[in-house]
């Protein structure tokens, strides 16, 4: 993949994701599917991760950047990461990690458009002292922590949204979700 690529992928996918959070019916953003995790929750969720991105280019503390306390984050332990980051995110307004998904965004454009196509190739451990991930290029990190992750969290949205549409509990009518003609029944495929 190259720079330009990479810009169209994460642009695409995130456009996506954009379409079907503005599609939830207010009343349901903070209900939480059978996952455990409200829509508010996923949200915030990928702005921490991105948050993350930022911080491995910029070369500065992934933990700290995420709101991840440090021992949680030493013990690297994904589930316990991401438990985290959801019950930070819980009392918050979602109007609040809305702001925070959409300006750590920014951020993270504003770091990758800085890449070049060289830079897609360098190790990983030329931004972090990560032993696991030393020799991997940064390239699929990149994707990890933005189309992928927008494109993981968009099918766990989608099959909750229609979970709660196929038991009549989804507010407001029930839109027509982004992308998807055949209405909520079509996203849990």
């Amino acid at each position: 993949m190259d720079h330009a690529e990479l810009l169209e992928r994460v642009a695409s996918s995130r456009a996506k994701l954009e379409r079907l959070v503005e599609a939830v019916p207010a009343t349901d953003l903070d209900r939480p599917f059978a996952d455990g995790w409200s829509v508010k929750q996923h949200v915030a969720h990928i702005a921490a991760w991105e948050a993350s991105l930022v911080a491995l280019l910029r070369r500065q503390s992934r933990p700290a950047a995420m709101g991840v306390p440090g021992d949680i984050w030493a013990a690297h332990e994904i589930d316990a990461i991401n438990a985290s980051i959801a019950n930070a995110a819980a009392p918050e307004t979602f109007e609040s990690v809305l702001q925070r998904f959409h300006a750590i965004h920014g951020e993270v454009l504003t770091e990758l458009k800085k890449l070049t196509d060289a830079d897609l190739t360098r190790p990983y451990s030329d931004f972090d002292t990560n032993p696991a991930y030393a020799t991997e290029p940064i390239e699929g990190h990149l994707g990890f922590d933005t189309f992928d992750h927008y494109e993981e969290h968009i099918g766990w949205l989608r099959a909750g949204l229609a979970r709660l549409a196929e038991c009549g509990e989804l507010g407001a009518a029930a839109p027509h979700w982004p992308s998807d003609p055949g209405g909520p029944a079509s996203l849990a495929r």
